[in-house]
């Protein structure tokens, strides 16, 4: 085998690895929330309810978010969607929270124009948060009515957007 030989095998083989990481990152599958972790369900409690505040309307809507995650990202679309659907007044409020510091956060909302009630730097772990995007839809006593993790299909945004327009 000549040297030249030896470099297009090597490039060959190089190539077909590329090719195989690029291929796996892009079909990967959208996370979910790993088992026994992720503990808010339908109907528990929200122990942050002092913070939010959520007697201040029917429903709370909660995305918790990262500047760097792909997910996110791709799902911003959908996000900025929400403020137009969801009833004026005291029926929805958008809160979104992230453990990225403060000011990071708050460019990456503004720069993707995403118009929120409030937004907030807290520890998602605190918050039995371990995933993102996670979206809880959380009524007036604190209760959770709805639970999201992960990129969403066309058929669970329905089912975010049927949530917020019923809570007039």
């Amino acid at each position: 085998m000549t040297i030249d030989r030896v470099a297009n095998v090597i490039t060959i083989v190089t190539g077909l690895m590329l090719s195989g990481y690029i291929v796996q990152q892009v079909t990967r599958p959208v996370p979910t929330a790993p088992p026994g972790v992720f503990t808010y369900s339908v109907g528990d409690r929200m122990e942050a309810a002092q913070v939010f505040e959520f007697s201040k309307s029917r429903l709370t809507l909660i995305m918790a978010l990262r500047s760097t995650c792909r997910f996110c990202n791709e799902s911003m679309p959908f996000y900025q969607k929400l403020p137009a659907v969801r009833p004026r007044l005291d029926g929805v409020r958008l809160l979104t929270v992230s453990e990225e510091p403060d000011g990071v956060f708050r460019s990456y909302l503004t720069d993707h124009k995403l118009a929120l009630d409030h937004a907030a730097a807290l520890p998602l772990a605190d918050m039995k948060i371990v995933v993102t995007p996670t979206l809880l839809a959380v009524d007036s006593q604190g209760i959770v009515r709805g639970s999201w993790v992960g990129k969403l299909t066309p058929e669970k945004e329905q089912q975010v957007v049927r949530m917020v327009t019923a809570a007039r």
